[in-house]
C-alpha cells in the first residue's frame, strides 16, 4: 500500500486529490511542518529537501508533487520514472 506524507498546504493536497480520483488505497501520514517533524531523521531519508508531499510505494520513493502526479496518470505507477537515480535500497527517488 502507498504511504502518503502529507501536510495541508497545495502541493499535497492535489496529490491526495488525485489518490482519490483514481481510487488507490493509501496510508495518509500527516507531517506537522509547524513543528519541524520534516526534519525529522526518518523523514529525511526519504525525502532529504524536507518537504512534503512524499510518496512511497516501497522501495520507490516520489517526492515531487507534479512528478507524482505525472506518474500516476493512467495507472502507470513508478514505471514511468525509471529514468531517475535508485535509492540505497534499490528503488527509484524522485
Amino acid at each position: 500500500m502507498l504511504k502518503f506524507f502529507f501536510n495541508g498546504s497545495q502541493n499535497p493536497t492535489k496529490v491526495a486529490l488525485l489518490l482519490e480520483e483514481l481510487g488507490l488505497p493509501y496510508e495518509p501520514i500527516p507531517i506537522d511542518t509547524r513543528k519541524g517533524d520534516q526534519f525529522a531523521p526518518d523523514f529525511l531519508a526519504l525525502n532529504p529537501n524536507g518537504k512534503v508531499p512524499v510518496l512511497v510505494d516501497d522501495p520507490d520513493v516520489i517526492f515531487d508533487s507534479n512528478l507524482s502526479v505525472q506518474a500516476w496518470i493512467g495507472r502507470g505507477g513508478f514505471e514511468q520514472t525509471s529514468t531517475h537515480p535508485v535509492t540505497p535500497h534499490g528503488g527509484k527517488r524522485c
